[in-house]
């Protein structure tokens, strides 16, 4: 009965060791009503734990068989292996291209240029654009802190997105008083490095840290690396993840042998490709099933997958992949 449930919560809370923690609980039957609540008014910051929220109802909402799927199009034809018009890569919110679910980081977008050339396309007279229109163009959201908004689990939450919309850093000592080794992948040509951290005596601190300049992809290590200390990997994010993506893509053009004569540029503008996207894609790629996307969720507790799932569910079930619609579903 309901008043047995609530006599039982009560007394495991007030046991050892939960009745050490604040606890916030609110407990409804079918019908709305109250059978147990402590603090249930009370409001508190959540944390990771919602992500089983937005995980469930990913679940139970998208079809069983539901895959993200990620399209080429072009705004002109194909005739003598020369597309007269612009490559469009349309992104609807994949966050698995990567080498977390493929070969290597380019694998993904390797296939859909690997498809295009079989279809001979060995050259764009256009331009390359990247369209993130399916979600909003707030990738980056007002309450998360300002120091966050440098690492992989703060990186901008966009429709057409790469490698976690993130950057790998490799980091090996040398000797003291010597700059640590520093690598990254990918190298696209966006990301401006400076390395300004030294190699100290072992033993000493490890204060090592990445910032981002706000609004760029200017990166700067700062700090010391103990002589003694492990190679280690850290994971910064871009500025902007859908030319990132698009970045990516012309370089995975690039090694099929597909020249693109114009620029790289991207759009949030929905009306921007709607043109070229009312014709057949060119090239697509599914993405594994949902199932095994939300498990880097649970198992690891991905920030930026679960903001990837949330705007998702924003799309497809109220038509706007934004934040506001996400958690209104």
């Amino acid at each position: 009965t309901p008043g047995a449930l609530a006599e039982r919560l009560r007394r495991l809370l007030d046991e050892p060791p939960f009745d050490r923690a604040l606890w916030g609980v609110a407990i409804m039957d079918p019908s709305g009503r109250v059978v147990f609540e402590r603090n249930g008014d009370r409001l508190f910051v959540p944390a990771s734990n919602i992500k089983l929220v937005v995980s469930a109802a990913a679940t139970a909402l998208l079809p069983p068989d539901f895959r993200f799927r990620t399209s080429v199009y072009g705004t002109g034809v194909v005739q003598d292996s020369v597309l007269s018009g612009d490559l469009v890569l349309y992104g609807r919110g994949d966050p698995s291209l990567s080498n977390r679910f493929y070969p290597d980081r380019l694998s993904a977008f390797a296939l859909l240029a690997d498809s295009l050339r079989a279809r001979g396309l060995r050259r764009v007279a256009g331009d390359l654009v990247g369209d993130a229109s399916y979600f909003d163009s707030t990738t980056v959201h007002p309450s998360w802190e300002s120091y966050d908004l440098s690492w992989w689990y703060a990186a901008p939450v966009s429709a057409l997105a790469f490698n976690d919309n993130s950057v790998d850093f490799r980091i090996s000592p040398t000797i003291p008083g010597a700059p640590p080794v520093i690598t990254f992948e990918p190298d696209l040509g966006l990301v401006r490095f400076t390395n300004a951290a030294r190699t100290v005596p072992v033993d000493s601190p490890r204060t090592m840290d990445f910032r981002r300049l706000p609004g760029t992809n200017v990166i700067r290590a700062d700090g010391d690396v103990p002589a003694d200390a492990r190679p280690w990997s850290e994971n910064v994010s871009v500025h902007d993840g859908a030319a990132w993506a698009t970045a990516a893509f012309r370089r995975a053009l690039e090694h099929a042998g597909i020249t693109v004569s114009g620029l790289t540029r991207t759009t949030y503008d929905p009306g921007a490709t709607a043109p070229a996207r009312a014709s057949a894609a060119l090239a697509e790629l599914w993405s594994p099933p949902l199932h095994d996307l939300i498990e880097p969720i649970l198992r690891v507790s991905h920030n930026w997958y679960a903001e990837m799932l949330l705007k998702t569910l924003g799309r497809e079930l109220r038509g706007v992949g934004s934040w506001d619609s996400g958690l209104a579903v």
